[in-house]
């Protein structure tokens, strides 16, 4: 039987739809818990987060460089720091202008998530995760910004089998992959982006994304990981 469960905290909502067949009792309670995580860590990112709070910044370069633990952390330099704070800053102000924002995520099979990659991106094969947003969030003048009752991101599907398998190769628990794997989307649904065959993506822009990846990662679970680069 297919369910949905809400997950809310301040303005932000997921609406999580599952089979309850899908994973055992443990699995479902564990991914609840990463939901409910997400959502809390989504709620006060662009709301009482600052970058100073999250990273230290290397003055001495015109670029950021994270390190989230001090010597114990990673410190790599990923972008000038002119464009991730007036990204943050942007992302920041237009969640302000916001009063509801809500995404829906779909925890589907490797047959649904093919047919929607060769459908949608041209590849007949099953993949881990897919992000459909209905806006961008970057569309508009950075000064103008039309407040709205209800904003939705869009719609984010998790591959079951495909993050089981990757979770084995990655020697992580299902509910860590599954953990990655909605970051990563969110940040889809959020207008950034990596994919190097796209035209509008380039290596400063991908590799702000996996620097917002790993601030966003650092606010649901208090840990470091690795931030990939471009």
């Amino acid at each position: 039987m297919k369910k949905t469960k809400i997950f809310k905290n301040g303005k932000f909502s997921l609406f999580f739809d599952y089979r309850d067949d899908a994973l055992s009792v443990s699995e479902l309670s564990l991914i609840f818990k990463e939901l409910n995580c997400t959502t809390k860590a989504l709620n006060s990112f662009f709301d009482s987060a600052t970058i100073s709070s999250l990273a230290n910044i290397n003055n001495s370069k015109d670029s950021l460089s994270l390190n989230l633990r001090g010597d114990a952390g990673i410190n790599v330099d990923l972008v000038p720091k002119k464009v991730i704070n007036t990204t943050y800053s942007y992302l920041k102000k237009k969640f302000k202008a916001t009063e509801d924002i809500e995404l829906n995520i779909f925890l589907c099979g490797k047959k649904k998530i093919t047919n929607l990659n060769n459908t949608y991106l041209k590849k007949n094969k099953p993949t881990d995760v897919l992000s459909f947003p209905l806006h961008n969030f970057f569309d508009g003048d950075e000064n103008d910004f039309c407040p709205f009752i209800l904003f939705s991101l869009g719609d984010i599907f998790i591959c079951k089998e495909v993050a089981k398998k990757m979770a084995k190769i990655n020697k992580v628990k299902f509910n860590e992959e599954f953990r990655l794997l909605l970051i990563h989307g969110i940040l889809h649904l959020l207008g950034f982006d990596h994919e190097h065959h796209h035209k509008h993506v380039t290596k400063e822009s991908a590799n702000l994304m996996f620097y917002m990846e790993a601030l966003l990662f650092y606010k649901v679970t208090k840990r470091v990981r690795g931030v990939r680069k471009v």
